[in-house]
C-alpha cells in the first residue's frame, strides 16, 4: 500500500513538474536590471550598445541586455578609498591612467603541464587526451576526432613568457599603467606576480566597485578624476594593444575618451 501511496505522488509531482516547465514565461529586463516589455526589449536588443544573455531559474526564463560597454564615474569616497589602499599596499602611481584586466583565479605552477598543448573534451566535459604543441600528426588526430571541444594549457615559463609580451606591448608611459588583478591565487608567489603588476584585489575593492564588470567584461580603464570605462568579452572594439585601429587603447587619451563617453550616452539616451 505504501509503494502504491509512493508511486502516485511520484507521478502527480512529475506531472506537475512537466506542467510547470512548460507553462514558464519569459521575462525580459534592460540592462539596469528593469523589467521591460517584450517590444520594448527587442528594440533595444537591435541595438549595437547591448549584447543579449539568457538563463532561467524555477519559475522563468530571462532574457537580459548587457551594455557591451560602459562609460560612468566612480563614487569620490570610494574612489579616494581605492587609490589609498592602492597606492600604499602595492605602491600604484594614482596619477596615473589605470588599465586593468581583472582575473578570476591565478593557476597552481605545480598542475601547469610540462608542455603547453591542447586539453581534449568530451561532450561530458571529461579529459581524454593531452596534445603537446609539435606533437607528431597522428597523435593529434586520434584524440581531436573523439574529442567536442579543447583548452589551451600554457605551462609555466610560457605562461610567464606572455605576462612579459604583454607588458611589453602596452608600451603607454608615463600617461597609463597596465595592472592586473586576481580575484583568488592558487599557486604562483605573490612576489613573482607583484613583479609583473599582478595583484591580489584586496577586500574586494574592485569587485564591489564593479560588479558586473569583474564577472564579463574584459578590461577597464579608470582615469585619476575617476572616471572608468569598461568593455564587454569579445566586443569588437577590444584588441590587443597597439595599432591605430585599436579603440580600446585609444580610450587611454583623454580628449578621445571625452569624445567616445558623448557620443556613447548620447546613444544611450536616445534607445533608452
Amino acid at each position: 500500500m505504501k509503494q502504491l501511496i509512493f508511486v502516485a505522488l511520484f507521478l502527480v509531482f512529475s506531472i506537475n513538474a512537466q506542467k510547470a516547465a512548460h507553462t514558464k514565461k519569459y521575462h525580459y529586463y534592460d540592462a539596469n536590471f528593469k523589467e521591460i516589455p517584450f517590444l520594448k526589449f527587442k528594440k533595444q536588443e537591435k541595438s549595437k550598445l547591448f549584447k543579449t544573455v539568457t538563463y532561467q531559474n524555477d519559475t522563468a526564463y530571462i532574457k537580459k541586455l548587457m551594455y557591451n560597454e560602459v562609460f560612468g564615474n566612480l563614487d569620490k569616497t570610494k574612489h579616494q578609498q581605492m587609490k589609498k589602499l592602492y597606492s600604499v599596499r602595492y605602491h600604484i602611481d594614482t596619477t596615473k591612467t589605470w588599465f586593468i584586466h581583472y582575473i578570476d583565479s591565478i593557476p597552481d605552477k605545480e598542475k601547469m603541464p610540462k608542455k603547453s598543448g591542447n586539453a581534449y573534451y568530451n561532450k561530458n566535459n571529461e579529459l581524454i587526451g593531452y596534445v603537446p604543441y609539435g606533437s607528431n600528426d597522428a597523435l593529434f588526430d586520434s584524440i581531436s576526432s573523439k574529442s567536442s571541444y579543447h583548452k589551451h594549457m600554457r605551462n609555466y615559463e610560457d605562461y610567464i613568457t606572455d605576462i612579459k609580451k604583454e607588458i611589453q606591448s602596452f608600451e603607454k608611459g608615463e600617461t597609463a599603467e597596465l595592472i592586473h588583478f586576481y580575484n583568488t591565487n592558487h599557486g604562483i608567489e605573490k612576489e613573482v606576480l607583484e613583479n609583473y603588476n599582478y595583484y591580489k584585489d584586496s577586500y574586494s575593492v574592485l569587485k564591489k566597485s564593479f560588479k558586473e564588470a569583474v564577472k564579463s567584461y574584459q578590461v577597464i580603464i579608470i582615469y585619476p578624476d575617476g572616471q572608468f570605462y569598461f568593455s564587454f568579452y569579445g566586443n569588437k572594439n577590444y584588441v590587443s594593444f597597439g595599432g591605430s585601429s585599436n579603440t580600446t587603447s585609444k580610450l587611454l587619451k583623454k580628449k578621445y575618451f571625452n569624445k567616445k563617453r558623448k557620443k556613447w550616452e548620447k546613444s544611450v539616451a536616445k534607445i533608452l
